[in-house]
């Protein structure tokens, strides 16, 4: 478990009446929405998941939500992913993490740029600095550091249609 009001993940409710977690920052993660009130096992490209009722704090940190409080984990094949408080919150509820998120030394936002994204056939390509990674369906993954910045805005540019006219670097760091 992470700061307070650190990650946003959304319910949805569609016309025909289901709901649906649907979860697009958590990087490696379900490709599609989950079955939110499903608790079976859920196969989707990004893994196999279950949405179960929260026990005790994966980490065994103290203070998190005891069972019969309605929150509830995300689990990725068989490996606690988060926890999610299931009461309705506020967009501003999350300012505080998103600050500290942006700001703090021991954020891994604030150490390193990181570029993600979903391939059309279900893999991942992520560009964290200069390391590029490239991930295939089945999890298997090549890593390569890109020598030059024409090489890195030219991977920006055609693996995910940004263009740039310098190489980003991380403020203050």
């Amino acid at each position: 478990l992470g700061i307070p009001y650190d990650h946003l993940a959304l319910r949805v409710r569609t016309a025909d009446g289901d709901t649906w977690l649907a979860d697009v920052g958590f990087g490696a993660h379900s490709h599609g929405p989950l079955a939110y009130a499903a608790r079976g096992e859920q196969d989707d490209p990004g893994g196999r998941f279950r949405v179960v009722e929260a026990g005790p704090d994966p980490a065994g940190v103290p203070g998190g939500a005891a069972p019969g409080t309605g929150d509830l984990d995300v689990v990725r094949d068989g490996k606690p992913q988060y926890r999610l408080e299931t009461r309705p919150r506020a967009l501003g509820d999350f300012a505080a993490g998103a600050w500290w998120h942006s700001t703090s030394p021991r954020s891994h936002f604030t150490r390193s740029l990181v570029c993600s994204l979903l391939t059309e056939d279900g893999g991942r390509i992520t560009l964290s600095g200069r390391r590029l990674k490239t991930t295939t369906v089945d999890g298997r993954h090549e890593t390569r550091e890109l020598e030059t910045d024409e090489e890195v805005l030219r991977t920006y540019r055609e693996r995910f249609g940004i263009e740039l006219s310098c190489v980003p670097a991380v403020r203050n760091p």
